[in-house]
Parts: structure tokens; sequence; C-alpha cells
């Protein structure tokens, strides 16, 4: 009797431990399912060749939201035209013909859609715009497209990969090695379109990954919130769960739309600016055979690499040698050291003079 009393107990223990996992592996589904739609939306924001068409969309969204809201009424004159004014100001700056006055002639659709085209528009000038000063900057740098396809950071990756789109898929080799500026015309604007995709395709990169992963770390938040006192609402006759799902549900309808107003509202205000690294230059002072001092003017960080030999000709490894105080801003050249026939070192005078 005891025995099966003991076997009960403990059946009727497990199968409540189990209940209580199970409830909680529905909770925890209800969170998946939303993670696995940001991060698929993640992976293809960081997958796709241009995010322009994105971009546009989520832009022609917020226009229609802000002119619903502000321009559309029953009477004309009951429109809330600076309002509307002010709310697209906030997203991209409008042209000086775009005022209320010139609204007031106008339906809703019309100036719904004359926002969309100046947005389309704004975009592509910025876009423009951008590309060109990069590709100045590159020509006096004096780049070649091998140099852009050495360098593995992210933004020069995608720079590349869109200038060799722009030109085939190859580039024979005499072309790579060429400067930028020395580039037969049809190749540098094949390389220029290629620079003003890849900088547009990495700043949506990144502003859209951005808002994404700050407004995805404030959701988890807010369902962990909500998960805790969840259970409340049983004392209302409401299963948990079921509230869960519905509130987590209308949670995960405003993130997407605070996510999209947040790359609309960035992404007119973003450009992409890449650091130039000076070049440092060395002054280092050689004496010839004749006596007669030669200064040679070297290049420093910019040309060495971290295993060649020093600039200063002591045979040592550039990074065991001057490499710290060329990256701090200070060099000093490294000055030979000769000792004439009576010369001693000091260490050697002060020993035997102690003796």
């Amino acid at each position: 009797m005891v025995s099966k009393s003991i076997e009960n107990a403990q059946g009727r223990v497990e199968g409540y431990n189990f209940d209580i996992r199970k409830h909680v592996l529905e909770f925890d589904d209800v969170v998946n399912k939303q993670r696995e739609v940001i991060y698929e939306e993640r992976r293809r924001i960081l997958s796709e060749p241009t995010l322009r068409d994105n971009v546009l969309r989520m832009v022609g969204s917020q226009i229609e939201r802000l002119v619903q809201s502000f321009a559309v009424a029953e009477e004309p004159e009951d429109r809330d035209l600076a309002g509307l004014h002010g709310g697209m100001t906030a997203i991209f700056p409008l042209p000086d013909y775009m005022t209320v006055e010139s609204w007031q002639s106008l339906t809703t659709v019309q100036i719904q859609d004359q926002l969309e085209e100046h947005g389309e528009a704004y975009y592509d000038a910025r876009a423009q715009a951008n590309g060109a000063a990069l590709l100045r900057q590159f020509g006096d740098e004096g780049l070649t497209l091998a140099n852009l396809s050495e360098r593995g950071d992210p933004f020069n990756a995608v720079v590349y990969n869109r200038v060799l789109s722009q030109l085939g898929g190859t580039i024979d080799e005499a072309t790579a090695r060429l400067p930028l500026r020395q580039l037969p015309e049809e190749t540098l604007q094949a390389v220029a379109a290629g620079v003003t995709e890849g900088a547009a395709l990495y700043r949506d990169r990144l502003v859209m990954v951005r808002a994404v992963d700050e407004r995805w770390v404030r959701h988890l938040t807010d369902l962990d919130a909500l998960r805790e006192g969840i259970g409340l609402r049983a004392f209302g006759q409401i299963q948990p769960l079921v509230a869960y799902k519905k509130e987590a549900h209308e949670m995960y309808q405003e993130l997407l739309g605070s996510i999209e107003s947040d790359i609309v509202h960035a992404i007119f205000k973003v450009d992409v600016v890449r650091q130039q690294q000076p070049v440092r230059r060395v002054m280092q002072t050689n004496r010839s055979d004749n006596g007669a001092d030669q200064q040679t003017e070297r290049r420093s960080s910019a040309d060495i690499g971290r295993n060649d030999p020093c600039w200063c000709g002591s045979g040592k490894k550039y990074k065991h040698c001057h490499m710290r105080t060329d990256l701090a801003g200070t060099t000093s050249a490294r000055q030979p050291v000769t000792a004439g026939k009576g010369a001693q070192p000091a260490a050697t005078k002060r020993r035997r003079s102690k003796r």
C-alpha cells in the first residue's frame, strides 16, 4: 500500500511538472516565431544586392501614413497641411515649390504622388552626390581597383563587388593596376556607377540593421515584462496563454512600424564617409661617402608592412622598431653610433673610474 501510494504521488508530480514545462514552451514558441521572422529579415537585408526598392517602399508607406493623418478631412479647409509639411520636413527637406499654399489647390492623392516622386528623386540625388565624393577621394589617394579588392573591410568589399558587377564580372590585370583617374572614360563611368551603388547599399544596410537590432532588443525586454504579469489574467477568466499571444502580436506589429519609421527618418540623414588615413613623411639623414649629408624622404606606416624592414635602416622589422612612434605621430630617425679610435662607451668609462 505504501509503495502504491508513493508511485501514484510520483506520477502526479511528474505529470504536473510536465504540464509546467509544456506551458513554458508554449510561451517560448510565441517569441521564437517572431525571432525567426526578424532574423530572416535581417539576413535578407545583408544579402540583397540592392535595397533601394525596399527603402522607397518604406518611404512611401510613411508618406501615406502622414497624408492620411493630416490631409484627409471631410472639408478641404479642415486639412492640416502645415502639420503635413512639418512631418515631411522631418524625413527629408522639401523644395521651395512645395509649400502649404501650393497644396491648397491639390487633392490628397496629388499631394501624396508629389511627395513620393520627390522622395525617390532625392534618394537618387543624395546617392549620386555621395558616390561622386567617394570617387574623388579614391582618386586623390591614388587608389586602384586592385587596392579595393585587397582591402578586407566591409565597405571596400561592398564597393568592389558593385564595381565588379558594373564591369561585367571581370577586370583585367592592367586595368586593375591603373589609378582610377587614369582609367578610360567608359571604364571610369562604370566604376563611378559601382561606387555609387556600393555606397548606397552599405549605407542602407547599416541603417536598416541598426534599426532592427535596437528595436528588437527593446521588444524582447517588453515581452519579458508582459510575461511576468500575464498569469494574473486567469483571475479574470482569461487564458494567460491566449492573452499573451494576442498582446505579443500587437506589440510585434508596433515593432515593425517603429523599425520602418526609424529607417525612413534616418536614411536621408546618413552619408558614407571614408576617413582618409594621413600619410606621414619622415626625413632621414644619411651620410654619404664624401661626408655630405643627404636627406631622403620616406613614407612611414602608410606603405610599410609590420614585418617589412624599418625605414631607418636598422635592419629590424618595422613592428619592432619605429611602428609605435609612427602611429603615435612622432618619428625620430635612428642615428648610427660610430666610435673613433679613442672612443669608449660611457658605461665602461664609469666602471674604470670607480676602479
